[in-house]
């Protein structure tokens, strides 16, 4: 004779609550996983929005945009680049420069490509999160 919780629980009831389980779970993981990546992003985010800040600091003191190793080398920036590596587009100058963030492989965001540029707009190029 069952006893306690099971006692008067027909498998009928048990398999529903075994259905509603799972499909919470198929559900739920493709969202964390998803979120998991956008997380990552904010890497490229923030610290493309601090070299946007460096360089309009350094237009404004020399009348002159940098390099990523200029702005590096003169400690006006300092890089998180745990899922991202960071580039100079092309050769900075009075009016523009881009800088690049590229996923590095292995990583979540392997293939990812952000920008920002003399507007200070950061731009996602392309995204490897799902939306």
């Amino acid at each position: 004779m069952a006893k306690g919780f099971w006692k008067g629980t027909s498998v009928l009831e048990i398999g529903f609550v075994a259905a509603v389980l799972l499909s919470l779970v198929a559900f739920t993981i493709p969202n964390f996983r998803r979120l998991q990546c956008q997380a990552v992003q904010s890497e490229a985010r923030w610290t493309l929005g601090q070299i946007a800040e460096a360089q309009a600091l350094a237009r404004m003191q020399t009348g002159q945009y940098f390099t990523l190793e200029q702005l590096l080398h003169g400690d006006r920036v300092s890089l998180r680049d745990r899922f991202y590596r960071y580039e100079t587009v092309g050769e900075p100058d009075a009016k523009t420069y881009e800088i690049q963030a590229l996923g590095l492989t292995g990583t979540k965001v392997a293939g990812d490509i952000w920008t920002v540029n003399e507007k200070q707009k950061i731009t996602n190029v392309r995204s490897v999160c799902t939306k």
